[in-house]
């Protein structure tokens, strides 16, 4: 599915860090978002705040659909 301003599914993942122990890495694939933290259940609130605002903004400014269907690089796909 092509994510658009009217219609958007957004997929997270959160893991332990491979290069920070004790931390989390949360990512949001469509919106190429990444956040680290120590506390998992804040690292989620951050990493959905993060992605509802940036998706708003899209939104409101008006700004082309692509914003909303990016791809994180290829190193965060193992």
């Amino acid at each position: 599915m092509r994510n658009t301003k009217r219609r958007s599914i957004f997929q997270f993942l959160m893991i332990s860090s491979p290069v920070k122990k004790g931390w989390y890495a949360a990512f949001c694939f469509e919106l190429a978002l990444i956040r680290e933290g120590k506390d998992p259940f804040q690292l989620r609130g951050q990493i959905s705040k993060l992605a509802f605002n940036y998706y708003r903004s899209v939104i409101e400014c008006n700004l082309s659909d692509d914003l909303l269907n990016q791809t994180l690089p290829n190193k965060y796909y193992v």
